[in-house]
C-alpha cells in the first residue's frame, strides 16, 4: 500500500474512532455562539422608517411610471388613428385622380377620333 493510501485509511479510521458528540463546555459555548450569530439583526426604528420611506418612494415612482406609460400609449394610439385617417384620405384622393386621368384619356381619344 502506498504512503498516500495509508494516510487516507488512517484519517478515516481516526474520524470513526472519535465520539459523535462532544458535550464539553467549550463545545456548547461554540454551538451557542454559532446560533446567535445566525440570528437576524434587529431593525431599529430609524432603519424601519428608512425602509418605509423607500417603499413610499418606490410606490410613487411606480405610479408615475404607470401614468407616463398610459400617456405614451394614448399618444401612440392617437398617432395610429391619424395615420390611418391620412392613409384613407390619400387612397380616396388617389382613386379620384385615377378617375380624372381616365376621363381625360377618354376625352383625348374622343377628340383624336373627331379631329
Amino acid at each position: 500500500m502506498t504512503e498516500e493510501g495509508k494516510y487516507r485509511k488512517e484519517s478515516r479510521s481516526r474520524k470513526r474512532s472519535q465520539p459523535d458528540h462532544d458535550t464539553s463546555l467549550e463545545d456548547k459555548a461554540f454551538q451557542k455562539s454559532k446560533v446567535t450569530s445566525r440570528s437576524p439583526t434587529k431593525i431599529t426604528p430609524l432603519k424601519k422608517q428608512e425602509m418605509e420611506d423607500l417603499k413610499k418612494l418606490l410606490a410613487e415612482m411606480k405610479r408615475d411610471l404607470k401614468k407616463e406609460m398610459e400617456e405614451n400609449k394614448k399618444e401612440i394610439r392617437d398617432g395610429i388613428y391619424d395615420l390611418k385617417k391620412d392613409l384613407t384620405d390619400l387612397r380616396t384622393e388617389t382613386r379620384e385622380n385615377k378617375e380624372e386621368i381616365q376621363n381625360l384619356r377618354q376625352e383625348i381619344e374622343r377628340r383624336k377620333k373627331v379631329g
